[in-house]
């Protein structure tokens, strides 16, 4: 009798087994069903992106055989725009080369041996920490002014010792010889440029500036540099050297992203020109010159 008992109890549990295992296939059979279903529902719409630069094309084919399109206009946020303040580039270092041409644009001195420049050593430094931008069209055009400092160095070619008196000349030194003698300018700068920026994208866009550059001389020197019994020896005079106190330069830069190039040309004579038509025959004066340099801007960033 409980052999029975054992017996129904086990085809019972058996039974129920098998029962649940055929609902959850004939479950999963109707899932897999329906998501095969969808799948085919959805290869029927066929999608296509056409892309040109800001601009997107989206057309959509439906199952119907008809065709929707759509088209994007993907604009950069507020924060992208932001970060392109720094193309102004004129905050920043800059340093270059230096020179000095006459008006017709010949090398200058060239008939002044005793003024003769070591174009090698001559250089400009400069840096303007304030600047402030005014923007005519958005991320395109602006209109930027700052101040700033320059510093020029022009070193002589021969062992001469520069005065001023009465015209602006280089006297040989018999006595020390020069490892360095150079004449310093210093001025305090006001640059005024129109800027164009050819994308918004910070990172691809090309800017070119042009402009002025208004400066006032603080400073002028002339510093000799020798050596004497073995000892190192300097020197350093103070005096305007017929130098005009007042500059206009123009000033053309262009750059991609951060770097940057710049060139200058100055619209005003350097020095303070004698005039040479009723001067005695052999008596030299101080020549018409203007200066030019050219070099590279590190920006400090935005502003």
């Amino acid at each position: 009798m409980k052999k029975t008992a054992y017996l129904l109890t086990a085809m019972t549990l058996l039974l129920s087994s098998l029962s649940a295992f055929a609902q959850n296939n004939q479950q999963s059979s109707a899932n897999a069903s329906d998501g095969d279903k969808a799948t085919t529902e959805e290869s029927k719409i066929d999608t296509v992106n056409i892309s040109f630069g800001e601009t997107t094309i989206l057309i959509i084919s439906n199952e119907n055989g008809s065709d929707t399109v759509n088209v994007l206009d993907i604009d950069i946020d507020d924060d992208k725009h932001a970060q392109d303040h720094a193309w102004a580039g004129i905050d920043g270092f800059q340093f270059g080369a230096i020179g000095l041409f006459t008006k017709t644009g010949n090398r200058a001195f060239a008939d002044r041996p005793d003024l003769a420049l070591n174009t090698t050593r001559c250089s400009m430094l400069g840096f303007t920490p304030f600047g402030k931008e005014a923007e005519i069209i958005k991320d395109r055009l602006r209109l930027a002014a700052g101040l700033g400092f320059q510093f020029e160095s022009y070193a002589f070619d021969k062992n001469v010792r520069l005065t001023d008196v009465p015209y602006l000349q280089g006297v040989e030194d018999t006595v020390r010889d020069y490892r360095k003698n150079t004449l310093n300018a210093n001025y305090v700068t006001l640059p005024v440029v129109l800027q164009f920026n050819t994308k918004r994208n910070l990172e691809k866009s090309f800017h070119i500036a042009v402009g002025a550059i208004a400066g006032y001389r603080i400073s002028s020197n002339m510093t000799y540099k020798w050596s004497e019994e073995g000892r190192r020896q300097r020197e350093r005079l103070r005096n305007d050297y017929a130098l005009e106190p007042y500059r206009l330069s123009a000033i053309a830069q262009v750059g991609i992203g951060d770097a940057m190039i710049w060139a200058q040309y100055d619209l005003t004579m350097k020095f303070t020109a004698t005039d040479t038509s009723s001067a005695v025959v052999g008596v030299k004066g101080t020549p018409e010159v203007y200066a030019w340099s050219a070099g590279i801007n590190i920006p400090f960033g935005e502003y």
